[in-house]
Order: structure tokens, then sequence, then C-alpha cells
């Protein structure tokens, strides 16, 4: 079936048709007087059309929160560079304070008990 263009019908609400095989279709009177009966899964109230293009900050987070670690860490850090942020650079400078800071510790020296260590010398 070849791609077709979605148009728009409008007209109003007039109840609900039933159909033998417990299907619900939406009826509606068209502007001209027509009375069609559509398949419910294709009506969208106008309510939703026009704030189908409205973006909210929840919605957004709710998509975020559905990627992967990997994917989410890569949107938060490109939306606030985007928005200026200096995240990154507080981010970076985090990681190499404590990579300086894990460098410099003194490392716990190893006791390998007597009997292991004659061992280790014979073998």
């Amino acid at each position: 079936m070849e791609d077709c263009t979605k148009v728009l019908v409008y007209g109003s609400f007039d109840g609900f048709a039933y159909s033998t095989d417990d299907s619900i279709a939406i009826s509606v009177v068209l502007d001209n007087g027509e009375k069609v009966e559509i398949p419910e899964e294709f009506i969208v109230s106008a309510d939703q059309m026009i704030n189908k293009y409205k973006i909210k900050l929840k919605d957004v987070i709710e998509r975020i929160e559905k990627f992967d670690i990997g994917t989410k860490a890569v949107w938060i850090n490109e939306i606030l560079n985007k928005l200026g942020s200096e995240y990154g650079f507080h981010k970076y400078c985090a990681g190499y304070k404590q990579g300086k800071f894990d460098g410099a510790m003194k490392r716990e020296r190893v006791t390998v008990p007597q009997f292991v260590e004659n061992y280790i010398k014979y073998a």
C-alpha cells in the first residue's frame, strides 16, 4: 500500500457505534451535516492536536529516564553544555583532583606469612 497523506476531518462528536466484532467506532457529524463512523483508534481530540507541539520538562525527563546509563550521560552532558553550564568543566576538575588524590595515597604493603615466603623462595 502506498504512503498516503494524513488528513484532519472536522466534525462534532455524536456518540458511539458498536459493531458485532466488539470494536468501537465514534460517530462524528461533519460540518456539512454528514454523519460518519470512524474507528476509535483513529480519533484524536482537538485538545490533543492543539497541545501536540507543547513540550513539557517533565515529559523530556520522563523520556530521558528510559534511556540506558550511557545515553543518559551523553544527553545530560549535551543539554548542560548547550545551556552554557560549567558542568562539564567541574566534572572534569573533580575527576582530575580525585585522580591526583588516589595517585598520591601510599599503598599499603602486603604482608605475606612466613611459610608462604619460604615456599616462594624454594619453589
